[in-house]
């Protein structure tokens, strides 16, 4: 497919025809590093911190934009992008491009990911809170934690802030 973008998702290139290639030197950062990583259960805040222990360039620093590092948002939205599948949507029409994970792989880590996020402990608890550890979220599965918002304690899973736990504030 024709990529319309400036810049190419990490992992690929634009060829002189403005289509996506398989970048030689990132696709392996992509399987060898990222997916293996992430299906081990690892997590993106320590998989951006061992490619940047590693010295590995994100795709801005490639392009000369900067020295960047490796922050576990990129990490995230690079691992749950279907688009490595080799299958992208765009403006309504399905477009191929050469996969870099096949379809079966790309389940696995988005399960090994929520499975991850379901059971990674809570690392920096301030306060006490009764039923940390034992409440879900509904929509996501993960694990809720306890937050105080504009004065008003409530309850957060990693996706959305609910007050569905909104406590008495007495």
């Amino acid at each position: 497919g024709v990529w319309m973008s400036w810049v190419p998702p990490y992992g690929y290139r634009k060829g002189k025809d403005r289509k996506l290639a398989i970048d030689p030197e990132e696709a392996p950062v992509y399987t060898d590093v990222l997916i293996k990583k992430a299906l081990e259960g690892w997590g993106a805040v320590r998989i951006a911190k061992h490619l940047n222990s590693l010295g590995v360039p994100t795709k801005n620093t490639r392009l000369g934009k900067g020295p960047y590092v490796w922050k576990y948002g990129t990490v995230i939205r690079i691992l749950e992008n279907p688009l490595y599948t080799g299958q992208m949507t765009y403006f309504g029409h399905q477009v191929s491009i050469p996969p870099l994970i096949s379809q079966e792989q790309f389940q696995a880590l988005r399960q090994a990911l929520q499975q991850h996020w379901q059971n990674r402990p809570s690392t920096s608890t301030k306060r006490l809170y009764l039923l940390q550890g034992l409440l879900r979220c509904k929509n996501c599965s993960r694990n809720f934690f306890g937050k105080v918002k504009e004065s008003k304690r409530c309850g957060k899973c990693g996706v959305r802030l609910t007050q569905a736990l909104k406590a008495d504030p007495e």
